[in-house]
């Protein structure tokens, strides 16, 4: 396809999206889809404050049927939602409500894509973004420039920038690579294998549309505006819980349309305390992920100067030869948290330069690690660090925060 007919597609798509029909329902909400690439790029992404946020494992679940071929998961909220829909949806297609020569809408509609495992996907990329350093620096003949721990960390910044990749966990959540999959709030209930734009207008074109929406309205699901026939589960109300002795199709959903669920209101972020842990290191729980820098940059010196023990000193003398030494990089050398404090800051900086001034970005990085010289004198180092970077973002913000707020969103359309 050329790029004129992806445009007209895309063209054609957005033309049908705006100019789509909704059934006239009662519902607390008027606007029954989310815009994942526009609007709310950072929906589940981040808490209220803007801070990248990613799923406590524990509360992630299976959310398919045992009759469904691929097992897929969600966050635990999102599965309540999900598997009464899913019910209903099939009582309703066994009495004809669905149309049953849709490409789309079949006897059931198991999730085929679901949860992504954040860890598994950042460990794979952090093992990239090391291989590409190493390209880097032969490319670059600068091996002999590195002939310990500090002046390694200046050209893996130097690298960082150049590159304008993300490297710490909050740059990953914050990049283009996390999706809405990786949030556990969503899940696909279609694989689209051909053209995207020409699947997403036969999706909304299709005849079922109508019925299938007022059953997403019903169970608190919304469906996505570029991707239609991904379902987000609405983050500003509370699961409902069933319990567990009751099994879903003794549960009357036909009379369950006007019993919405009390919203969290201004107590959102408890469903994000609840659900979900802070990956920037900003308070006892989000720690660990100032740790795992710390023991990604040990990780990599230490692959460096195993890999690389040696480098070439060259020295011209008085006669004008040039002398030649073999030098030895040295052992591990013993790591100050203050170093690793200082390289975070630098590289959090350099994901963050696109949004906020540089001055900013200087000033913050100065006072932050005042705060930790001056805290560490009373407090432990944990305490220090945690202080420091909570007062870095505070103050400098993080690529979400920079966007509208997730409580600005909703006075213009009730939900995000």
């Amino acid at each position: 396809m050329s790029i004129k007919e992806k445009f007209n597609k895309r063209k054609e798509y957005d033309s049908l999206n705006n100019n789509f029909s909704f059934p006239e329902l009662p519902s607390l909400y008027t606007n029954y889809y989310l815009d994942s690439w526009y609007v709310s790029p950072f929906y589940g992404k981040v808490d209220t404050l803007g801070i990248p946020v990613i799923p406590n494992l524990s509360s992630i679940l299976y959310c398919t049927f045992t009759t469904d071929k691929k097992p897929i998961q969600a966050l635990e909220p999102f599965k309540n939602f999900f598997f009464p829909f899913r019910e209903q949806y099939e009582e309703k297609y066994a009495i004809g409500s669905f149309t049953k020569s849709s490409k789309f809408f079949k006897k059931t509609i198991p999730p085929v894509k679901g949860f992504i495992n954040n860890n598994t996907e950042y460990e794979e990329k952090i093992k990239n973004i090391y291989s590409l350093f190493v390209q880097y620096l032969i490319s670059n003949n600068l091996f002999n420039k590195i002939k310990n721990y500090d002046e390694f960390s200046n050209e893996l910044l130097v690298y960082i920038k150049s590159s304008g990749t993300y490297f710490t966990r909050a740059g990953y959540v914050e990049s283009y690579d996390y999706s809405s999959l990786h949030t556990g709030l969503s899940v696909d209930i279609y694989d689209s294998t051909s053209s995207k734009d020409e699947d997403r207008i036969n999706f909304f074109n299709d005849v079922n549309q109508d019925a299938y929406l007022e059953l997403c309205i019903r169970n608190n699901l919304k469906i996505d505006r570029e991707i239609p026939w991904r379902l987000h589960m609405d983050i500003r109300t509370k699961p409902r819980d069933y319990g567990f002795s009751l099994p879903f199709k003794q549960l009357n959903f036909q009379t369950e349309i006007k019993n919405y669920i009390p919203e969290y209101n201004d107590n959102l972020q408890l469903f994000f305390d609840t659900y979900y842990t802070r990956v920037i290191p900003y308070d006892d729980s989000s720690y660990p992920y100032f740790t795992e820098f710390a023991t990604i940059i040990k990780s990599f010196y230490f692959s460096f100067i195993s890999s690389y023990p040696t480098y070439y000193e060259y020295n011209v003398q008085e006669c004008g030869k040039a002398n030649v030494v073999k030098k030895s990089r040295g052992s591990f050398p013993i790591f100050e948290t203050r170093k690793f404090l200082e390289l975070y800051l630098k590289i959090r900086n350099v994901e963050l330069f696109k949004v906020v001034k540089k001055e900013t970005l200087e000033a913050n990085f100065i006072f932050s690690l005042q705060i930790f010289d001056q805290i560490r004198n009373y407090e432990s180092e944990k305490d220090s660090v945690l202080k420091a970077i909570k007062y870095h973002t505070d103050n400098v913000g993080t690529l979400a925060y920079r966007n509208p707020s997730l409580y600005e969103l909703d006075e213009k359309e009730k939900m995000p």
